[in-house]
């Protein structure tokens, strides 16, 4: 399986989620003060596609080391009982935000863990209106923090 879901979290975790960037997590902490996560429970650092290949003769645990870092990463996954929530924070979002987030979508369909639907929202503190027609085509929710 090309998905690798990581460790799950309390949706009342409020540490530092692994590898989120200081940035990131500022957008998470705003996002978060906005009330409850309507979530069973939280992935963060989700690894989604097929990874790369280890060179050479390399030991077992390297070699699965260096696939799952190879991997596209999700910043956050939430669980509902009927649906899975992914999350893209990105700070001063463009293009390239858009772009991971379509990325992200397509990998995980290609190996989803369960037949629930994915919704996606893209966490920011400043985007520019022209690109929203790129959400609204996407089906992508936007959220200003």
């Amino acid at each position: 399986m090309a998905l690798d879901l990581g460790q799950p979290f309390s949706v009342d975790f409020a540490g530092f989620p692994p590898h989120m960037s200081a940035i990131d997590f500022v957008l998470w902490q705003r996002f978060r003060r906005r009330g409850a996560l309507p979530h069973l429970r939280m992935f963060f650092d989700v690894a989604v596609g097929p990874g790369l290949s280890a060179a050479g003769d390399v030991a077992e645990n390297v070699r699965r080391s260096w696939e799952r870092i190879t991997k596209q990463r999700i910043d956050a996954l939430g669980e509902n009982v009927d649906s899975w929530t992914l999350y893209e924070l990105r700070g001063a979002a463009g293009p390239g935000a858009i772009g991971s987030i379509i990325a992200y979508r397509t990998l995980w369909n290609l190996d989803p863990p369960d037949g629930r639907a994915l919704r996606v929202v893209l966490i920011t503190d400043s985007f520019s209106d022209n690109l929203r027609p790129a959400l609204v085509a996407q089906d992508i929710e936007l959220v200003l923090v």
